[in-house]
C-alpha cells in the first residue's frame, strides 16, 4: 500500500488506471480558461475533474474532484461504515442518542462534500491580463485594467507570471504541484480531501474538521455509556 502513495498523495501510476476505468467519459481540456458557462460534460481541469456546473462555483451548484479522489472514496466509506455501525450497535439504549449521532453524521458528510466538491479558488488564464494585454492596454479578461491617473500606462493588478500554468496569477496565489493549477490564497493540499484547501473551501474544511472532532468524541462517549449500561444491567451471579 505504501507504493500507492508518494509524499502523501495518490501516485500517478495508481490513479491513472482507475481514471481510465471509471472516468473514461472525461473530456480533456488544454485551454485553462473560464467562459462563465456550465460544462457540457465531465471535463478535466489540470488533473482535476469537473463533472457539472460552472468552473467557478461551489457544491452543489457544481461538482469538481481533485487528483486524490480515490482517497475521498475511502474517507466516505470509512465515515459511513463507522457512523452507521456504531449507531446501529448502540440503538438499544434509546432513539434520542441515536438521533443526535445521525444528525451529526449527516452534517459531517455535508461539510465534507462541500469541501471536496467545491472550487478552491482556481486561477484561469482570463482572470488576469497577460503580458500582451498589458502592452496593448486592452484585455478581455474578467479583471478589468483600470487607467492610472499618473501614467499613460494602464494600472495592472499585482500579478506574477506562472511558467507552469502559462498565466498570470496574483501574489496571493500559489501553484500547486499536485493539482497542476494555481490557486488563490492556497492554505495547503489535503490528500484526504482530494484537492487543495484554499479561500473558497477553507470555511467548509474548518466546519468538517470541527464536526469530525465532535462526532469522534460523541461516538466514543455513547459507546462507553452503552458498555456501562450493559454492565449495570447484567445479572449478578449468586454467591454461596
Amino acid at each position: 500500500w505504501l507504493s500507492l502513495f508518494r509524499a502523501g498523495m495518490i501516485d500517478k501510476a495508481f490513479r491513472e488506471p482507475l481514471e481510465r476505468c471509471f472516468c473514461s467519459c472525461v473530456r480533456d481540456s488544454t485551454d485553462l480558461r473560464d467562459d462563465g458557462k456550465p460544462v457540457d460534460g465531465p471535463t478535466r481541469i489540470g488533473i482535476s475533474i469537473l463533472f457539472y456546473g460552472k468552473r467557478k462555483s461551489s457544491f452543489p451548484s457544481h461538482c469538481m474532484v481533485g487528483p486524490d479522489w480515490p482517497l475521498v472514496v475511502l474517507v466516505y466509506m470509512m465515515m459511513v461504515t463507522i457512523n452507521g455501525g456504531v449507531l446501529y450497535a448502540i440503538s438499544p439504549i434509546g432513539w434520542p442518542l441515536v438521533l443526535i449521532g445521525a444528525v451529526g453524521a449527516i452534517c459531517l458528510l455535508w461539510a465534507y462534500s462541500v469541501t471536496v466538491f467545491s472550487d478552491p479558488g482556481i486561477i484561469y488564464k482570463n482572470d488576469y491580463p497577460s503580458a500582451e494585454d498589458i502592452e496593448r492596454g486592452t484585455t478581455s479578461v474578467n479583471t478589468p485594467i483600470m487607467a492610472s491617473p499618473n501614467s499613460i500606462m494602464p494600472a495592472v493588478p499585482h500579478t506574477i507570471e506562472c511558467g507552469q500554468c502559462d498565466l498570470r496569477r496574483p501574489y496571493t496565489a500559489r501553484h500547486c504541484d499536485y493539482c497542476k493549477l494555481c490557486v488563490d490564497n492556497l492554505d495547503h493540499h489535503c490528500p484526504w480531501s482530494g484537492k487543495c484547501i484554499a479561500e473558497k473551501n477553507l470555511r467548509a474544511f474548518y466546519a468538517f474538521t470541527s464536526l469530525l472532532c465532535f462526532q469522534i468524541y460523541y461516538l466514543i462517549a455513547v459507546v462507553i455509556y452503552y458498555i456501562i449500561t450493559l454492565a449495570m444491567e447484567a445479572p449478578v451471579a449468586p454467591s454461596f
